[in-house]
């Protein structure tokens, strides 16, 4: 099913995980750990208040903390499982308290992890009940158009990583987190490149020229997902890195020229009759 306000004939990739929570210290360091992720992040701090936003957000995974005041883990996982939007989602239990494996074990929560929790081992647990391809390492050319008032600016920098929902990539100047680009790459063996609207999720300065950026990919056409998918997906059997040869990148400039600079390059080799003179 479509998201409101999405462009017809695309399609969302964003995950969405609703974290029931009532310390906001704990809810600041999962939507931290999960936004860096590519995940958006729905928040609840009691039961009523998860069930409204699930009817509206309709989550594909749920975190709930048996140490919240007002009920007990068990209580809380029936309540999430009466409403219908929640009934196949899976429900992560975090927990500080010893017998934290008994109660997933007593109530059939879907895993358990003890506090503290490692991001590392979160993300890991996570990608394992939604069934997510893990991070492909690839090196490819990334082209980010992005409105700059009547213009359109191009930036161009390095692929790191990529999953299904996301990217990190590396550009020589910052992009301003919150921000809505249009990536166009190739992914290696490929001859048709892919494009995908993304937001700026997180953009951090590693050198004095070089942003490591995590890209929340928002839309995509259903062939390129399904071309994404395929990829990762013999990634996952047969690794492979890709390779951000010379050839890729003239072939990818060439496709990302603006037509007005094809039009003067034109107009340049236009042969000079004798006795003119060039402009």
């Amino acid at each position: 099913m479509m998201a409101l306000g999405q462009p017809e004939g695309r399609e969302t990739v964003m995950i969405k995980i609703l974290l029931i929570e009532d310390i906001e210290h704990y809810i600041e360091i999962q939507r931290g750990t999960l936004t860096r992720s590519n995940f958006e992040v729905l928040t609840a701090q009691n039961a009523p208040e998860a069930i409204r936003i699930a009817r509206r957000g309709r989550p594909r995974l749920v975190i709930l903390d048996l140490e919240m005041a007002e009920r007990t883990g068990g209580d809380l996982l029936n309540l999430v499982r009466s409403e219908p939007a929640l009934q196949s989602v899976p429900v992560l239990l975090i927990s500080a308290r010893q017998e934290a494996e008994n109660v997933a074990q007593e109530y059939g929560f879907a895993a358990v992890l003890r506090k503290p929790v490692q991001p590392k081992v979160l993300l890991e647990v996570i990608t394992k009940l939604l069934n997510l391809g893990r991070r492909v390492e690839i090196q490819v050319l990334v082209v980010a158009s992005m409105p700059d008032g009547q213009k359109i600016t191009k930036r161009i920098g390095r692929s790191v990583d990529v999953s299904e929902t996301g990217m990190l990539a590396e550009f020589p100047s910052p992009l301003p987190e919150g921000s809505i680009l249009d990536l166009r790459f190739f992914l290696p063996g490929q001859k048709e490149g892919i494009t995908i609207r993304a937001e700026v999720a997180r953009c951090a300065s590693r050198t004095e020229d070089a942003y490591d950026t995590g890209l929340r990919f928002t839309d995509i056409e259903p062939a390129d997902k399904e071309r994404l998918q395929a990829f990762l997906a013999q990634a996952e059997s047969e690794p492979a890195r890709g390779a951000l040869t010379a050839a890729r990148l003239r072939l990818e400039l060439r496709n990302t020229t603006a037509p007005e600079a094809a039009s003067k390059r034109r107009e340049d080799r236009k042969p000079v009759l004798k006795g003119a003179r060039r402009a």
